[in-house]
């Protein structure tokens, strides 16, 4: 039996997928199998997968969305760890050999991560520890073991799938991605494992993930069209982080201060969309997760004249851990 299992789900993505492939197949760690859930493409992405015919296991669905893929990959894992990468990324060579390292060097982790470049379609490439601000975590080290990463996780975002790798056992018992979500999945899962044990964290950049400007909708594109939607997703998952046992004082702190910033964000987008009741009761919920002067100030806000309630919106800035064009 192999000892990672590697999940690509994929949508439409034929143009691509090879080079993800590829990545994965070029790896110096020969243990493991490559699973391909095939979201019920309408492209050219089954033909493309024949050519790998022996060397990946194909599973077609309808279309499920990511989350059931994802599943459906899991479940059909036969490796004690299961690695993620999206069908339009890729891994350096050596990135496997490095997370086995930390697999052995770690035996009680349930997940290992590393650093990753991000690829703007205008060919710009950052750091995602530096966005973040947690390289700074790490001085001289060349990697990061937390007992209880939960709150570095929700403080630096650092839900990144396709940089991580999970214990399937973990998986299956926290019970697999909500299918329910198409925002904030990720959050959604790599919070609940963290509550489950150790994580190690590499400072290389070992993942290209790249922002592309096509017709399916990434996540950045998607926080700009759906706004709404997507705070209320990571609201969701907030608040029912909020209902597992096992916390301390501080992860609870964590939890309820960046679900205030959601709920304020949130209220944000309903300001500038004209619907200022909605934002008024967002701005209250904020306050009562989370008090702090600028959620007041918003709340206050929506009793003044309309023109005032957009400006202090405009006059916002980022604060909060998910992107977000405004605070």
């Amino acid at each position: 039996m192999p000892r990672i299992s590697v999940v690509i789900p994929t949508y439409n993505r034929g143009r691509f997928i090879a080079k993800a492939i590829e990545s994965v197949l070029r790896q110096s760690v020969m243990d493991l199998e490559v699973i391909v859930v095939d979201d019920g493409s309408t492209d050219e992405t089954r033909t493309v997968l024949e050519e790998y015919s022996g060397r990946i296991r194909y599973i077609y669905q309808e279309n499920a969305g990511v989350s059931s893929a994802r599943n459906a990959g899991i479940r059909l894992a036969q490796g004690e760890w299961v690695a993620f990468l999206d069908s339009d990324d890729e891994w350096t060579k050596d990135y496997l050999a490095i997370q086995v390292e930390q697999i052995v060097k770690f035996p009680a982790a349930v997940a290992h991560s590393t650093n990753a470049f991000t690829i703007r379609p205008d060919g710009e490439r950052s750091s995602l520890f530096v966005e973040s601000g947690f390289l700074k975590r790490f001085d001289t080290k060349s990697y990061l073991a937390l007992e209880r990463p939960l709150q570095t996780i929700l403080t630096y975002a650092l839900w990144f799938l396709q940089s991580t790798i999970v214990r399937k056992d973990i998986l299956l018992n926290v019970g697999l991605f909500d299918e329910h979500l198409s925002i904030a999945e990720d959050l959604d899962i790599i919070a609940r494992v963290a509550i489950r044990g150790p994580f190690t964290f590499r400072k290389r950049e070992l993942i290209e993930v790249y922002r592309r400007e096509e017709s399916i909708e990434n996540l950045l594109a998607q926080s700009r069209k759906r706004g709404i939607y997507r705070y209320t997703s990571f609201g969701k998952v907030y608040a029912n982080l909020q209902k597992s046992s096992g916390l301390t004082v501080m992860e609870r702190a964590s939890i309820a201060r960046a679900l205030s910033s959601t709920q304020r964000a949130l209220g944000n987008v309903l300001i500038m969309e004209g619907r200022r009741v909605e934002a008024r009761s967002a701005y209250m919920q904020s306050l009562f997760s989370y008090p702090s002067g600028k959620s007041l100030v918003k709340f206050a806000g929506t009793f003044l004249p309309y023109a005032v309630s957009r400006l202090l919106v405009r006059k916002g800035r980022p604060t909060c851990a998910l992107p977000s064009p405004e605070s």
